[in-house]
């Protein structure tokens, strides 16, 4: 009786251990991201580019604010067509993220919805989307922006999923404060948009 109550202490005690084992191994739950569709207005209207590249970049067509939550901020996709009156000449696209919260004053502020059907419309991601605002120059917070494209589209006026597409790349990411600028813009007349700018965090 004796040989049997030991036995049976002792399987007891591997079992427990092996749970232990096998709980401390278990991968923690990843943490829950969304995707986000941001655009102009509740009822999407045409948003305005530049004639030119200000000094010191401080007039972007589209300008991502993020401040210091600890939340990764990755960039997806921008999908835009030009609407309206052509414009100018070839539109110039550059694009560039910033570790500095470059936001100034003024701008559109932009509708985000999480695509989840289940999330609230006033459930709203840690990051910020202006149209038409006004940007701090550059290298003013004492960090350098960090151009990911430069490029020209042309003029045409298309519709919308026939224009231009950007897929941003897995390394596009702000995890702390930093800013999108995205500017667009032609010699003459300036371009003028329609679209969507997908963000997931």
């Amino acid at each position: 009786m004796r040989t049997f109550a030991l036995t049976l202490v002792a399987l007891l005690i591997v079992c427990l251990n092996f749970k232990g084992d096998a709980a401390a191994a278990a991968p923690s739950k990843p943490a829950v991201v969304q995707t986000w569709t941001c655009f102009n207005a509740v009822t999407p209207t045409a948003w305005a580019g530049t004639t030119s590249y200000a000094t010191n970049g401080t007039n972007p067509a589209l300008i991502l604010r993020k401040l210091n939550t600890g939340t990764r901020t990755q960039m997806k996709r921008l999908d835009i067509s030009q609407t309206g009156t052509v414009a100018g000449g070839l539109i110039t696209c550059v694009i560039k993220l910033d570790l500095v919260d470059r936001y100034s004053s003024g701008g559109n502020l932009w509708t985000l919805r999480a695509k989840d059907v289940t999330y609230p419309s006033t459930t709203q991601p840690s990051f910020t989307l202006y149209d038409g605002a006004t940007a701090t120059a550059e290298n003013a917070g004492g960090a350098d922006p960090r151009t990911i494209f430069a490029g020209t589209i042309f003029q045409t006026v298309t519709g919308l999923g026939t224009g231009f597409v950007y897929d941003f790349q897995p390394e596009d990411v702000l995890s702390n404060t930093g800013a999108l600028l995205i500017y667009l813009y032609a010699s003459s007349t300036a371009p003028s948009w329609q679209g969507t700018l997908t963000v997931i965090e």
